[in-house]
């Protein structure tokens, strides 16, 4: 499809007249100001150019384009303006910030104006095809380059096939040891340049016989050059890679990752090399220097695209690689999380510098490379120090909270305390380090993110974080300190290494006393922390005054729970451990709070009874217990030789050594105690240990029946009189009973 003159025409004029403002501020700003500063105007116009001068004059003629001209002067001056005012004082980081931005916003209008002139090089393009002579000279051209590209290509196939089979041999051959593979992995690459010798030989000779002028000489020179330059950086590459000569390899990866790596070496180069080639026979006939702008930035815009692909087709691998597969498991470190983090985000990172490298180079930013490069290598360096720092503090830390063998026998729940906080120390540091380290990347990328706290606002908030981090610090010594000496008091051992068992009302207090202690200091550490925050704290305290009231009164059956929990408590009723009958329930007492008590029946199952429930408390295991002992006999036995008989069993049982330790006393023979219906009731009584009764009157039981079988004493039970009636003169039927024995073996 062909534009027709008459559409043409106009589009080009309007191209030219939209266009015609970018090219007269750059005009202002590279030729006629400095010509000005300098008192040179000869100098000025030429640096300039006479077409650059007419095509100003044109804009000033048409109103349209000169209005636009003005108001993209006004816009330059504004520009300026904000180029000249100093940032503002207190955010010094945002400031700079800011001004990269602005840099590079403005190297993007330099960008659009630089290659904005598209009239100029549309004019170009028709010349070379509606001139004759240059339309002559593209056909001669053209021709030589085909003839020179046939000969040289087809002899270099030629010496490619004839080298084939030693190619092959070596490939072949196996290369165990790498004394064996560097040398014929040398031998083969030089096969491969044989190939690309023959070529330049050939085309040069080709052009010496075709005898060109000067320009077509160049033109042909320069594509022998893109050729043998891509073809022999392929050829390193191959050798580096040897994606079809696994054996010859030297690097240890895959056939097929190093084959797609040669691939996609080979794009990257040829659009490079080849892209350039063209740019540069452009500018050689002419072409403005907009049109090469074009061709160039347009070549680096497809690599910059070919490399994101290359980033995007590699995310998944580069980030298995990189995380190691060891950031979910329980012994991973900081660092294993750090480099699973930056596998999730590499990518990202990998496109963002990519791009920056684009721009740098589009625009021409001056120093940007340079910038790039130190910040790249200075942010390598900081993370190895910071990773450096994180392993000596790792063993530092390990090293101070060591706890030697006489520390831990003296406190054995020291070690523990100890390893509570050594992750969260570890972490602290580590967390810091990396902040000190990223702001060292910030400094070393120009941008300037210490003077942050150079600022009022930036010293006061370090202020307050260190004041915070003091009271942390406090409150943690002084509840470390409380819970040392709780333990102590609970868990402490005599001087030869002995285990003092406390008695059961320590061990039910301090617990308690560990709770409060807790209390009030996670409230004064949160108070003083608020504090420093800026928060008020009078209006809290007033508060909590004027709430405590109110819930004073609106919750009299917790105030009652806990004032009487604390006289139990004062007053040594119960204590953990205790079997006690209260409230209806019975069973061990597991654990006191301020409010409760709970407390596990033999069943297992648990009951919290509040304090304000309790009435009467039956404790079973307070200071000692007896086991009372109700043994009813017939009537015709001996009472006194039963009472020998039950003082005998506890004698035994006290000797007994599985049971001599819980029982306190001797054996208590009260006597008979009463008379029932069926037996005699002999009462004894056993001293024991708290808690310790029960197991006393099974066994106690277990031997009593056992010596009365023995002895024959009897132990009555209920009997049964069958009444077969009486006649009317009173006297009862006679009933025959029959006891047979049956037969034996029946």
């Amino acid at each position: 499809m062909h534009l027709r003159p008459k559409i043409l025409f106009p589009l080009i004029s309007n191209l030219r007249r939209f266009f015609g403002g970018g090219l007269v501020i750059l005009w202002l700003s590279l030729g006629i100001a400095p010509a000005m500063a300098g008192g040179h105007d000869d100098a000025g116009l030429s640096a300039v150019g006479t077409e650059n001068a007419q095509a100003l004059i044109e804009t000033l003629r048409d109103p349209d384009a000169r209005d636009a001209l003005i108001s993209q002067l006004e816009g330059l001056l504004a520009l300026r303006a904000g180029e000249a005012s100093e940032p503002e004082t207190g955010e010094p980081a945002l400031a700079a910030i800011s001004a990269k931005l602005g840099e590079v916003a403005r190297g993007l209008a330099g960008l659009g104006t630089n290659v904005g002139d598209p009239a100029r090089i549309v004019d170009w393009v028709d010349a070379q095809f509606q001139d004759p002579d240059r339309a002559a000279f593209w056909g001669a051209l053209l021709l030589d380059l085909v003839i020179m590209l046939v000969v040289s290509l087809v002899l270099m196939a030629i010496g490619r096939a004839l080298l084939r089979k030693p190619r092959r041999f070596i490939e072949g051959r196996e290369a165990p040891t790498l004394w064996v593979r560097v040398p014929l992995l040398g031998l083969r690459t030089l096969i491969d340049l044989v190939p690309l010798a023959v070529f330049a030989g050939a085309a040069f000779a080709v052009i010496a016989v075709l005898a060109p002028d000067a320009s077509a000489r160049g033109v042909l020179v320069a594509v022998i050059s893109a050729i043998a330059f891509a073809r022999g950086l392929a050829t390193i590459a191959r050798a580096v890679l040897t994606p079809l000569a696994p054996n010859l390899r030297l690097l240890p990866i895959a056939d097929q990752t190093a084959a797609y790596l040669f691939v996609w070496f080979r794009r990257l180069v040829n659009l490079g090399v080849y892209g350039y080639l063209v740019a540069q026979i452009a500018l050689l006939f002419g072409m403005p220097e907009a049109g090469y702008a074009v061709i160039t930035k347009a070549v680096g815009l497809l690599e910059l695209g070919l490399m994101l692909t290359f980033v995007t087709q590699n995310r998944v691998g580069v980030r298995d690689w990189l995380s190691g597969g060891d950031a979910d498991s329980e012994s991973a470190g900081t660092f294993d999380v750090v480099r699973a983090r930056l596998g999730d985000v590499w990518h990202i990172l990998a496109s963002l510098y990519l791009v920056a490298v684009f721009i740098v180079w589009a625009l021409e930013v001056a120093g940007g490379f340079e910038l790039i490069a130190q910040g790249s290598i200075a942010t390598i360096v900081i993370l190895l120090v910071a990773r450096g720092l994180i392993e000596v503090v790792r063993r530092l830390v390990r090293r101070l909270f060591r706890i030697s063998s006489e520390m831990q026998a003296r406190f054995p729940a020291l070690e523990a305390r100890a390893d509570r906080y050594l992750w969260i120390v570890h972490r602290v540091v580590t967390a810091v380090i990396y902040l000190i380290a990223a702001f060292a990347i910030l400094e070393a990328w120009d941008i300037d993110a210490f003077a942050f706290f150079e600022t009022t606002f930036g010293a006061l908030i370090l202020s307050r974080a260190f004041s915070i981090l003091i009271i942390v610090l406090m409150a943690l010594l002084i509840w470390e300190s409380a819970n040392a000496v709780i333990d102590r008091l609970l868990n402490g051992g005599d001087s030869d290494g002995g285990t003092i068992v406390q008695s059961a009302r320590i061990r039910t207090l301090l617990p308690l006393a560990r709770s409060v202690v807790l209390s009030l200091v996670v409230v004064i550490a949160a108070l003083a922390i608020l504090s420093e925050l800026g928060v008020n704290i009078a209006p809290l305290l007033a508060g909590a005054g004027v709430i405590g009231l109110a819930v004073g009164f609106g919750a009299q059956t917790l105030v009652k729970d806990i004032i009487t929990g604390a006289f139990i408590l004062f007053e040594d009723t119960i204590a953990v451990g205790d079997y006690i009958e209260v409230a209806g329930c019975e069973g061990t007492i597991e654990a006191l709070t301020v409010r409760t008590i709970k407390l596990r029946d033999v069943r297992g199952t648990v009951h919290t009874i509040p304090f304000s429930s309790v009435e009467t408390v039956t404790n079973y295991t307070k200071d000692y217990a007896y086991h009372l002992a109700e043994i009813g006999v017939a009537y015709r036995e001996n009472t006194d030789d039963v009472a020998k008989v039950l003082r005998e069993i506890g004698e035994e049982l006290r000797a007994d050594p599985k049971f001599s330790n819980d029982i306190i006393a001797p054996t208590e023979i009260m006597g008979l105690d009463r008379f029932e219906d069926s037996a005699v009731v002999i009462r004894a009584r056993l001293k024991t240990k708290p808690g310790k009764q029960w197991r006393i009157k099974r066994e106690y039981n277990r031997r009593v029946k056992l010596r009365f079988d023995e002895l024959g004493i009897e132990i009555p039970f209920p009997h049964t009189t069958i009444f077969f009636g009486e006649d009317k003169e009173g006297a009862a039927p006679a009933a025959h009973v029959v006891v047979e024995t049956p037969p034996q073996g029946k």
